[in-house]
């Protein structure tokens, strides 16, 4: 009959709690919940953190593993142990490395050298000075034949027969077989994954990369087979994909299989964006699609990228926007444009001087002074929403961007409110935080606001205040604390280092390196663990 609450249990989360490691410099370990109490009734010489569900423990010299019901299941009969992961940890016995799974079976004999982490299935591993490769199961795969060699990327690893400075250098894949013999020396090997018989190698883009070869670019594919020839004098990755190649000082576009989808006829070329590429010819700029047809002529002086569908354009020394059919929509009027974003786009005009602005009307009479170029912001009909009255601005991004008046930066709205007051040396908006710095220094003036200019840290503080769950880790005078939003002392600033908080808790010290106490304090200031090593950690733990 089946058990009526297997269904029941099965569905129940287990639950979990954060373990502490504790390690004093009295040499002795042991394991605290995030309150400090103590567990296990148990101590050890060292110990470790939980990592799939086993810690790292040692006694007598020896290193084993504990579960988190504070059970040895494995014995410490190693000279080392290491974290678990994917279910398997390194070991060390009598001076040989090997591998063993959660239950403490034997997966890879302790008859290595050294091992070193999995690469695409495949572990390196060190036997008599010679390097090979072996599985998961502990089989060998590649023998230990190569005085060096590389983890795996894209199915290849780069070996060497031979010492450092005469050795040779090939490639392998993941069957063992050659794919490169070791015919070649260090300076002529790519460390991506293919012998340097190429002049310079890009990233993968497309399944595809781009090469150089005695002076001309081309494609490979992932197994170095040519799928492009080096026929080019210039060419880009792959996007969405087109490439941009250029022949004979011209520019144009190919697809994967090497056919010219926009034909090099054009002097120069600027990326796709929203379909769409501007390029030069004869001096003036145009938008092709990415069919290579024309949707806009090369009649501008100069052009930016679409954006939101509209692009600025150059013509007569002023700046204007085009939509993707090629139409003027706003006249070219403005002495620089830039894209729009979040519906707004900075343009700069020239603007006559303020009877305000440092100079008087009777001054006037007798100098001849120019007019200043200002910044401002129109919409997608052209309309001025914010003046031109700023000397630098920025796009906007989540609704605010920086500008600047009279050398000083602040942050507006796109109503053109002012939400953090241009009396700042920088401003940056980074995920939803206005970050401000005051002062020349490198050091010191560094505070933030909320997007509604709302103080969350005033601007005294050593560096950069960045906010995690609530919390802030600051710096001020060289000392370390703890910040809420309200910019008030959660844990007073008295400590010399302060690590991140992690699982609510964090590693503290008072005095310098060699003398210093590290304790763990919680997000309350509380000390947990009054005194321990540097190297004491933690994790959440799925208990038993």
């Amino acid at each position: 009959m089946a058990n009526p609450n297997e269904h029941v249990a099965e569905q129940c989360p287990k639950a979990s709690k954060v373990i502490i490691a504790v390690n004093t410099p009295h040499g002795i370990g042991y394991f605290v919940d995030s309150e400090g109490n103590k567990l296990f009734n148990k101590q050890f010489e060292w110990v470790c953190k939980f990592s799939e569900g086993l810690a790292p423990v040692e006694q007598n010299g020896k290193w084993g593993y504990i579960n988190t019901k504070g059970e040895v299941i494995i014995p410490c009969i190693y000279d080392y142990a290491g974290y678990f992961r994917s279910g398997f940890s390194r070991v060390k016995q009598n001076g040989k490395w090997g591998y063993i799974n959660t239950k403490g079976e034997v997966v890879i004999p302790c008859i290595y050298d050294k091992v070193e982490c999995f690469s695409e299935g495949l572990l390196r591993v060190v036997q008599n000075d010679k390097k090979g490769y072996i599985n998961t199961k502990g089989e060998v795969v590649i023998p230990c034949i190569y005085d060096w060699a590389e983890n795996f990327s894209y199915g290849l690893a780069r070996v060497r027969q031979g010492d450092m400075e005469s050795g040779k250098w090939g490639f392998i894949n993941t069957k063992g077989e050659v794919v490169a013999p070791c015919i070649y020396d260090d300076d002529e090997i790519f460390s991506e994954g293919f012998p340097r018989i190429y002049d310079w190698v890009y990233d993968f883009s497309d399944g595809l990369v781009c090469v150089k070869q005695n002076g001309k670019w081309g494609f490979i594919s992932i197994k170095g087979e040519v799928v492009i020839p080096c026929i080019y004098d210039g060419a880009g990755n792959f996007h969405d994909g087109l490439a941009y190649v250029e022949q004979n000082k011209k520019c144009g576009y190919i697809n994967t299989k090497g056919e010219e989808v926009i034909p090099c006829i054009y002097d120069d070329t600027w990326g796709f964006s929203e379909g769409f590429v501007r390029v030069e010819q004869n001096g003036k700029w145009g938008f092709i699609n990415t069919k290579g047809e024309v949707v806009v002529p090369c009649i501008y002086d100069d052009a930016w990228c679409f954006s939101e569908s509209l692009a600025s354009v150059k013509q007569n020394d002023k700046w204007g926007f085009i939509n993707t059919k090629g139409e003027m929509v706003i006249p070219c009027i403005y002495d620089d444009a830039h894209q729009f974003s979040e519906g707004l786009a900075p343009v700069k005009q020239k603007c006559k001087c303020d009877d305000k602005n440092f100079i008087s009307k009777y001054f006037r009479k007798f100098f001849h002074f120019e007019e200043k170029e200002k910044w401002g912001y129109i919409n997608t009909q052209g309309d001025v929403v914010i003046p031109c009255i700023y000397d630098e601005v920025r796009n906007f991004s989540e609704g605010l961007a920086p500008v600047e008046q009279n050398g000083k930066w602040g942050v507006i709205n796109t109503k053109g409110e002012v939400v953090v007051p241009c009396i700042y040396r920088r401003v940056a908006l980074i995920e939803g935080i206005i970050h401000v710095k005051e002062g020349r220094g490198e050091i010191g003036g560094c505070g933030c606001f909320n997007t509604k200019g709302e103080v969350l840290a005033p601007s005294i503080y050593d560096y950069p205040v960045y906010f995690s769950e609530g919390l802030a880790k600051v710096q001020y005078d060289y000392k370390c604390g703890v910040i809420n939003t309200k910019g008030e002392e959660v844990i007073p600033i008295i400590y010399d280092v302060a690590e991140e908080f992690s699982e609510g808790l964090s590693k503290v010290r008072i005095g310098d390196e060699q003398t210093g106490k590290w304790s763990i304090i919680n997000t309350q200031g509380k000390v947990i663990v009054a005194e321990c090593e540097m190297r004491s950690d933690w994790s959440k733990v799925e208990m038993e």
